[in-house]
C-alpha cells in the first residue's frame, strides 16, 4: 500500500464507476423522500378535526341544531336570534360575548346592549376581529 498513490487509484475508480455511483446515490436519496412525504401523509390522519365549542349561553336548542351544525360562512345570523353585545364605554367597538376582545374589557368600562341595533345606535361600531 502506497499513500502517495492512493489519490490516483480513487480518481481511477471514481472515472470507471462514477455514473454507477451517481445513480446510487439518486435512488438512495429519492427513497429517503419517499419515505419523509409518506411519514407527513399518515399524519394528517391523526390530527383530530377542528371543533367549535359555545358556552352555556350560547348553546343551541334542539330546535336549532342544524343551523349550528353549518359551515360558519353559511349562518347569516346568530341561532338564538338577537345577541347581547358588550363595549367599552372609552371606546368605538362593540364585541359579541364569544369574542376574545370581549373578555378583555375591564369590567368598570364594560357597557352591554341588548341587541345589536343599539350598540351601533350608541355610535360603536363592531370590531374587526370578531365575526
Amino acid at each position: 500500500m502506497n499513500i502517495p498513490n492512493e489519490p490516483s487509484k480513487v480518481k481511477a475508480f471514481l472515472t470507471s464507476h462514477g455514473t454507477d455511483i451517481f445513480i446510487g446515490c439518486l435512488a438512495i436519496l429519492m427513497s429517503i423522500i419517499g419515505f419523509g412525504i409518506g411519514r407527513l401523509s399518515a399524519l394528517d390522519k391523526v390530527k383530530e378535526p377542528l371543533r367549535i365549542e359555545y358556552g352555556a349561553q350560547n348553546r343551541a336548542t334542539s330546535s336549532q341544531k342544524a343551523v349550528s351544525d353549518a359551515p360558519v360562512s353559511k349562518i347569516s345570523a346568530h341561532p338564538e336570534g338577537p345577541v347581547s353585545v358588550v363595549a367599552s364605554k372609552k371606546g368605538t367597538r362593540y364585541y359579541f360575548p364569544w369574542c376574545d376582545g370581549a373578555s378583555t374589557l375591564s369590567p368598570k368600562n364594560k357597557i352591554s346592549f341588548a341587541t345589536e341595533a343599539e350598540a351601533k345606535g350608541a355610535g360603536y361600531t363592531l370590531a374587526a376581529n370578531c365575526r
